[in-house]
C-alpha cells in the first residue's frame, strides 16, 4: 500500500473526534506509524521511552500491552462510527507491535 495513503489515514484518525481526548493513544499511534518501515526494531522498551520518558524505570511491557489494547479498542470504535466509510482500515496485530493496512470491502 502507498505509504502516503497510510499516512493520510493515520492523520485522519489522529484528528478524529474518537481520538480527540485520547492524548496517550494518539501518541502511541504516532510512534507506531513513524516506525512502520522498521517494525522489527520497535520493541516495548522503545515504546516506553517514547510514551513515558520520565517513567522508564517503572513502566514494563505489560504497560505497553495495556495501551495497545486500548488503542485497538479506540480504532474499533473509530471504524464503527465516524470512520465507517473510510477506504483504508488500520488494524493492530495482537502478538507484535505492528500495523496491517487493507481496503475495506
Amino acid at each position: 500500500m502507498d505509504s502516503s495513503l497510510t499516512s493520510a489515514q493515520i492523520h485522519k484518525i489522529l484528528q478524529s473526534r474518537t481520538f480527540a481526548n485520547k492524548r496517550q493513544l494518539r501518541r502511541l499511534l504516532e510512534v507506531l506509524s513513524s516506525n512502520l518501515d522498521s517494525q522489527e526494531l520497535l520493541t516495548a522498551d522503545l515504546v516506553i521511552q517514547e510514551l513515558w520518558p520520565d517513567e522508564i524505570r517503572t513502566k514494563r511491557s505489560t504497560d505497553v500491552a495495556t495501551e495497545m489494547n486500548r488503542l485497538r479498542h479506540a480504532l474499533k470504535n473509530y471504524y464503527e462510527g465516524e470512520g465507517a466509510g473510510d477506504a483504508i482500515l488500520i488494524t493492530l496485530l495482537v502478538c507484535r507491535i505492528a500495523q496491517v493496512h487493507r481496503k475495506n470491502t
